[in-house]
Order: structure tokens, then sequence, then C-alpha cells
């Protein structure tokens, strides 16, 4: 069901910092820059840097002692496979929401705590 990790998201409490530390001395070149969002260049999954301001139907939701890193998996349905994890006994920390035009995403946690997200269609 879940196999190609889409988006890695860090998120952290200084933007213009993480930005030089990623950017800068990793040598991460940045491919998107929307402010409390930038995705970073590699090969394979995206890395993305994220303030944890959380706009309507925004891409994650940090909490204070929360999780400081996400890992979002690509899917060709969000609500297909929200439908299946929820058969499976697994709840939903965020329904499926359109974050974008046909870019939909939902939230939910392993049996630790760690918050894993599908991204995709509807």
């Amino acid at each position: 069901m879940l196999s190609t990790i889409g988006t890695v998201v860090v998120f952290v409490t200084d933007m213009a910092r993480a930005k030089r530390f990623y950017a800068g001395t990793l040598g991460l070149p940045v491919r998107r820059d929307f402010g409390g969002w930038v995705e970073l260049g590699t090969h394979g999954a995206t890395l993305a840097l994220h303030d944890g301001a959380v706009a309507d139907g925004g891409a994650g939701h940090a909490r204070p002692g929360g999780p400081r890193v996400q890992v979002s998996f690509e899917v060709a349905s969000v609500g297909r496979v929200v439908a299946s994890l929820r058969g499976e006994g697994v709840r939903c920390s965020r329904d499926p929401v359109e974050i974008a035009p046909g870019r939909h995403v939902a939230n939910f946690t392993d049996p630790d705590g760690n918050e894993l997200s599908v991204a995709g269609g509807a």
C-alpha cells in the first residue's frame, strides 16, 4: 500500500537559520521557497523545511513537544489509502484535505506517536 516516500518534512524554529544550514552548509539547492515551506533539491524524496505554522489546509502541524520530522508517502489516491488505513485501525490526526489544486494530504501517527502523512490525488 505505501512504498514511495515523497517528502521528509523537518519542522524548524528559525527558517532563515535552517536555510543557511541546509542550503549553505550542506549545499542542498533550494527548489521552491514559499516562506514557511522550503523544498530542497535532493535525489529521491523531497526534503522540506516547515516553520510549523498551519494555514487552513497547511501541509503540517507541529505541536509543542511533538515530532520534529514527518515522513510523507506519495500515493495516487489519498482517500483510498486513508480508507484502507482506517480499515486496519489507524486513526487519522488530520482527515484528507486539499492543500493545493488536485493535491491532498492526510496525517496519522505510528504506534510511537511519530507523524506520518500521505499526499497525492484525491
